[in-house]
């Protein structure tokens, strides 16, 4: 990710350098303009190498579930869990039978000896927090353990921006606040390595699309 900001940085100067030429010399032979017609066309090519090599490189850490009833296949990071009860937190989305990648979701899990009714999450993403209000939280329990979970849509700019918050933090501390308690946990680092690992490979794959 750092080197393909890096080509875009150098994309950019190069594109402001052309900028000024044209600024103060307005009159421009054909040969400058097809000169800078062609280095446009090579910064657009080297942007989407830049991003296939990504997406190539990022590609082997991801599952592909096909649901075999609808024309749509779900991607998953390869270290999301297959149920429900464990404490994480995960971004996935959905590929359509058109080949376009859509439906970013965030899914938050909560597993204890004991109830929270959640109702609220508290991200604190290397200092700074954001509050989140899960739109339907479910539950179940079995074995002595409890089960809380969300798994909503990320639409509104407010989800959105704590989305991007937690998948540039260093840190990311997560409160669970229920009706009457609370309980606190620090995601580790193969969880946010996960998280931002899909958050950059949705939107490569968008990019592209």
């Amino acid at each position: 990710m750092k080197k393909l900001l890096l080509i875009v940085l150098a994309i950019l100067a190069v594109s402001g350098f052309y900028g000024c030429q044209i600024s103060y010399r307005p009159k421009l032979t054909q040969m400058q303009l097809d000169s800078i017609a062609k280095a446009q066309e090579d910064s657009i090519r080297i942007i989407q190498k830049a991003q296939d090599d990504s997406i190539a490189e990022l590609s082997p850490k991801f599952k592909q579930i096909v649901d075999e009833f609808e024309d749509y296949t779900w991607i998953k990071h390869n270290t999301s869990p297959n149920y429900t009860n464990c404490n994480t937190i995960y971004l996935y989305f959905k590929k359509n039978a058109d080949g376009r990648f859509k439906n970013l979701r965030l899914r938050i899990q909560y597993e204890a000896d004991d109830w929270l009714f959640i109702n609220r999450v508290v991200f604190n993403c290397d200092g700074e927090n954001f509050i989140y209000l899960p739109l339907d939280m479910q539950s179940d329990l079995g074995h002595g353990r409890i089960w809380e979970w969300s798994d909503d849509l990320v639409i509104t700019k407010h989800d959105t921006e704590i989305v991007y918050k937690i998948a540039k933090a260093n840190q990311v501390k997560v409160k669970f606040k229920g009706s009457k308690y609370y309980a606190t946990r620090t995601m580790d680092d193969e969880e946010l390595r996960a998280f931002k690992e899909t958050f950059e490979y949705y939107n490569l794959l968008r990019a592209r699309q």
